[in-house]
């Protein structure tokens, strides 16, 4: 069997690990180290996580780091305004 195959037996989602072992998949927020491991295929940080989420953490970490960019542009716009 190849490994990261992902599968159902008796009902339930499961993957073949590297050793060969079939195991049961992972639901949110239990750890991974790869995405077939996780019933969403998404391993983030070592953690299975839904889509969704992993794409809303996306969007809010830009959010901060565009505004913290404002705050720079702007600071550097008073400095060189005095100037004129």
């Amino acid at each position: 069997m190849q490994y990261n195959a992902r599968f159902v037996r008796n009902e339930k989602p499961v993957y073949c690990n590297l050793d060969t072992d079939v195991r049961t998949q992972k639901q949110n927020r239990d750890s991974c180290q790869n995405n077939y491991e996780c019933l969403s295929n998404s391993c983030g940080n070592g953690i299975c996580q839904d889509i969704n989420e992993r794409i809303e953490g996306i969007e809010q970490e830009l959010k901060e780091q565009r505004s913290i960019l404002q705050k720079i542009l702007d600071f550097f716009s008073r400095i060189f305004s005095r100037e004129e």
